[in-house]
C-alpha cells in the first residue's frame, strides 16, 4: 500500500456491468436516494481526505455482513478507508463468488482507477464446505483473501460479545438446521434486549478481534472448525484505518444519549 493518499474513478469501464451480471443473475440496479425540497444546485460534499485504503468486499449474504459495514461505508465520516460492498439477494455461491470477483479485478484494471488495495470474499460454510476447498488456491493464486465463517457470519457477531465459544448451545441433530437455529440462538443469549445489533457490532471490533482469534481452529484440512470464523483477519486489516474516525462517532453518539437523557429528566 502505497503512502501517498489515493484518488479513484469508475470512468471509462471498458467491460460493461451488465456482461457478467446477467450470467451470474447478479441484480446490479442502484437505489437513488431523492432529496426532498433540495435547494437548486446541491450539491454533496465530498471527503475533505482521500481514502489511504481501498478494499472491495464481495459476499455470499446480504443483509448481516451488509449492515456491519454500513457505518464505515460513509465516505464522510471515515475518510481514510473506502469500503466497496458487493452481495446477491439471491446469495452467491463460493464458485459464482469467484467469479464475480474476477470480474471485478478486471473491471478495475480496466479503469483509469488505481486497483483495490484488497479484495475479500466473506462466506458462511452452511453446506458449501467443498465448494470453498475448491475455490481456495485459486483465491490464493489471484490475491483474493478468502473470509470464511463456521457455520454462519453470525458467529462473528456473537464474539463481538461474548468469549466463549458457544459452548451452551444446543446443536441440532440435522447439520442443515445448526445455522438457521444458531441465528436466533445467538440473539436470545446475548443478553441484549432485540439481540446483536449488525450495524452497532462494529464499534466493539477490537475485543471482537481478540474473542473471534481466540476461539479460532481448523481441522487437519485447515478448514475452520465449528464456531469458528476467520472474519478477524478482515478487521485486523481495517482497524488501523477506522479506529479514529469510529472512536469519534462513538464519542458523538455517547454525548447524544447523554443530552437526551438529561432532557427527558428535567420533564
Amino acid at each position: 500500500m502505497a503512502d501517498k493518499k489515493r484518488t479513484y474513478s469508475k470512468a471509462n469501464l471498458q467491460i460493461p456491468v451488465e456482461e457478467l451480471s446477467k450470467s451470474l443473475q447478479i441484480d446490479t440496479t442502484e437505489t437513488k436516494v431523492v432529496l426532498a425540497n433540495a435547494p437548486v444546485g446541491y450539491k454533496k460534499e465530498e471527503p475533505t481526505e482521500e481514502p489511504r485504503y481501498f478494499i472491495v468486499i464481495i459476499s455470499g449474504g446480504e443483509v448481516r455482513e451488509k449492515n456491519y459495514f454500513k457505518i464505515i461505508s460513509d465516505a464522510n465520516r471515515f475518510t481514510a478507508i473506502r469500503v466497496e460492498f458487493n452481495a446477491d439477494p439471491n446469495r452467491l455461491d463460493p464458485e459464482r463468488m469467484l467469479e464475480f470477483s474476477k470480474y471485478l479485478q478486471e473491471r478495475y484494471q480496466s479503469s483509469e482507477s488505481e486497483n483495490p488495495d484488497d479484495y475479500f470474499l466473506v462466506s458462511d460454510v452452511d453446506h458449501f464446505m467443498d465448494e470453498l476447498i475448491k475455490i481456495k488456491p485459486q483465491c490464493d493464486k489471484l490475491g483474493l483473501h478468502l473470509v470464511v465463517s463456521n457455520p454462519c457470519f453470525e458467529v462473528w457477531l456473537y464474539y463481538s460479545k461474548r468469549t466463549d465459544k458457544l459452548v451452551n448451545y444446543p446443536i441440532p441433530d440435522q447439520v442443515e438446521k445448526i445455522s438457521k437455529k444458531l441465528k436466533t440462538w445467538i440473539d436470545a443469549s446475548s443478553g441484549i434486549r432485540g439481540g446483536i445489533d449488525p450495524i452497532k457490532a462494529i464499534y466493539d471490533i477490537e475485543q471482537n478481534i481478540v474473542n473471534a482469534k481466540a476461539n479460532y481452529t481448523v481441522d487437519a484440512n485447515n478448514r475452520p472448525d465449528l464456531f469458528s470464523t476467520s472474519m478477524f483477519l478482515l478487521a485486523q486489516k481495517i482497524l488501523p484505518f477506522i479506529s479514529e474516525d469510529l472512536a469519534k462517532l462513538q464519542k458523538e453518539n455517547e454525548q447524544r444519549s447523554q443530552q437526551y437523557r438529561q432532557k427527558k429528566r428535567l420533564r
